[in-house]
């Protein structure tokens, strides 16, 4: 839906600690930040923001992602929502990519339709001695005698592609 273009460009434009500075109030902690998470109750910190990775984690309950992620957990956006408010925080113009470039199902390499078509030979001469050889009658008896009848039989002559 969106260009990889659009939202690498949101990432690199959006500052993952002020962003979670308007929910968490963060303190400067080594390389990173800390604060109380969001997303469960505590009494001391366990929520880490890391500014250069422009990443945050909380070890408490175990929630981490990026500026889309925590946007998402925080607001209850899904992932298109939160992808427009973030581009329109940071002045990203939005490139969707079209749904209009539909390829075909690629055809199933050679060797496969060898042996599909070996399987379908195989289902064939199978049903045929089943059917129409009398030395196979005790196979029909079998299936007679599970309750499968000649015209479950026929229905299930050959494989349905």
């Amino acid at each position: 839906m969106f260009s990889e273009h659009t939202l690498s460009e949101i990432r690199n434009r959006t500052d993952i600690v002020e962003l979670i500075s308007q929910y968490v109030q963060l303190k400067k902690s080594g390389q990173g930040m800390m604060g109380l998470c969001p997303f469960h109750g505590e009494k001391t910190p366990s929520f880490h923001v890391h500014p250069l990775r422009q990443i945050f984690r909380c070890f408490g309950c175990q929630k981490g992602g990026n500026v889309f992620t925590f946007l998402s957990l925080i607001e209850g956006l899904n992932f298109p929502e939160t992808v427009r408010q973030l581009a329109k925080r940071c002045g990203t113009q939005i490139e969707e990519e079209s749904h209009q470039r539909r390829v075909a199902p690629p055809s199933p390499p050679p060797r496969q339709l060898r042996l599909l078509e070996a399987l379908e030979l195989t289902t064939k001469y199978f049903h045929h001695l089943l059917k129409q050889n009398p030395e196979y009658g005790f196979a029909r008896d079998y299936l007679c005698g599970r309750g499968i009848s000649e015209k479950t039989i026929e229905q299930h002559k050959y494989p349905t592609s």
